[in-house]
């Protein structure tokens, strides 16, 4: 049991106590040396779907995923990896700032974009909203810190998600947010006033677009003539339009659970490529 006292045995990661400890060691180093440090925190969006929808088996696997993602993208700071609590987790970043800290977060966000979740054949963009504190600009105590980032967080799952958001921000946004939708407020009340003093041209222009097909002369929305089916060596098959390929590499462009995303493959990966028309 010794072994996994440090570690939390489903991700692999440092759980809450001993991450706490190594941040009460760096919030101390930085006072002394009057150096700055980052803390991230971020969740999973719409976790509790892939529990309800697929199972509990997916929600573990992405968990597993996630933690995989993080430890390859921040491979020397390994220590300051935190599983903190359901699909909760924490970044520490010594000696990081906010520009430099946004700029990691949002390299890890890349990094799991590139090669989407993959669940019984099934790929899912995987989304995460994020919350940054700065010491000592935001606070100068444990608990100070991880309450701006917890705060921050939920301000962009509040706001839309898949969002970064420094804590140094938020009174900034809220007001941001709040002038946002009065002026939108103020152009519909605007347009509907507008509209209703030409409702004859309106009815003009409905009845000549009525029974023509707009959309599809617009080539964004022409459907894709080629499907491609890669299977893999571990057994998985993949169908979609291969769109770039080197020797080495190739980028397949496929529809996953929501919307159409790429994913890049190596070919050794590969065990064999059909290409045919859909």
């Amino acid at each position: 049991m010794a072994i996994h006292a440090e570690k939390d045995l489903l991700t692999g990661l440092s759980l809450r106590k001993p991450f706490l400890q190594y941040l009460d060691e760096t919030l101390l180093d930085s006072r002394l040396k009057k150096k700055y440090f980052s803390i991230a925190f971020f969740d999973l969006d719409k976790f509790k779907r892939y529990n309800d929808t697929y199972s509990h088996d997916c929600g573990d696997q992405l968990l597993r995923y996630v933690a995989s993602n993080l430890r390859l993208s921040f491979q020397k700071n390994i220590r300051g990896l935190c599983r903190y609590g359901g699909d909760e987790f924490v970044i520490l970043l010594p000696e990081t700032g906010a520009k430099e800290a946004v700029k990691q977060i949002a390299q890890f966000k890349r990094n799991m974009a590139s090669r989407p979740f993959l669940y019984k054949n099934k790929l899912f963009k995987v989304r995460t909203s994020c919350g940054i504190s700065i010491f000592p600009k935001d606070s100068t105590t444990r608990d100070g810190l991880i309450k701006k980032a917890d705060s921050a967080m939920y301000f962009s799952k509040k706001h839309g998600r898949n969002l970064i958001v420094l804590a140094g921000k938020i009174h900034f946004l809220h007001l941001k947010y709040f002038f946002t939708r009065l002026l939108l407020l103020a152009a519909f009340i605007g347009s509907m006033t507008m509209l209703s003093q030409f409702e004859p041209a309106k009815k003009m222009v409905m009845e000549k677009l009525s029974g023509t097909d707009i959309i599809s002369k617009i080539p964004f929305f022409k459907k894709i003539q080629y499907q491609d089916t890669i299977t893999l060596k571990n057994g998985n098959v993949m169908e979609g339009t291969i769109t770039e390929e080197t020797d080495t590499d190739l980028v397949l462009s496929m529809k996953l659970a929501e919307g159409r995303g790429s994913i890049y493959l190596k070919k050794s990966e590969i065990s064999d490529i059909q290409r045919g028309r859909k």
